[in-house]
């Protein structure tokens, strides 16, 4: 990934983003990673999943592999001009 944006979420918003394996045993309550990066050509989202009190850094610290669970277009107009930068809201 060439640009990377994170921030935390409740885990109950971000089920679509979760690991196949971790959605059914995510806590709503929890406290998730989501991240939004640039590859070049999209905009791949992932998500960690953590516990009420995960730190963004204890998630990637305890992460082995992030893949994202969908990837966003960018129009190709957009994408030949690059991208500067990312912001999650």
């Amino acid at each position: 990934w060439q640009l990377l944006a994170a921030g935390m979420a409740s885990c109950g918003d971000l089920t679509a983003l979760l690991p196949p394996s971790w959605r059914l045993s995510a806590n709503a309550d929890a406290l998730c990673m989501v991240m939004a990066a640039w590859d070049g050509e999209m905009l791949p989202l992932a998500a960690l999943p953590g516990s009420a009190h995960s730190t963004a850094l204890q998630l990637l610290k305890d992460a082995t592999e992030v893949r994202p669970a969908l990837t966003a277009p960018l129009p190709l107009a957009e994408s030949l001009e690059g991208v500067d930068g990312l912001h999650l809201r």
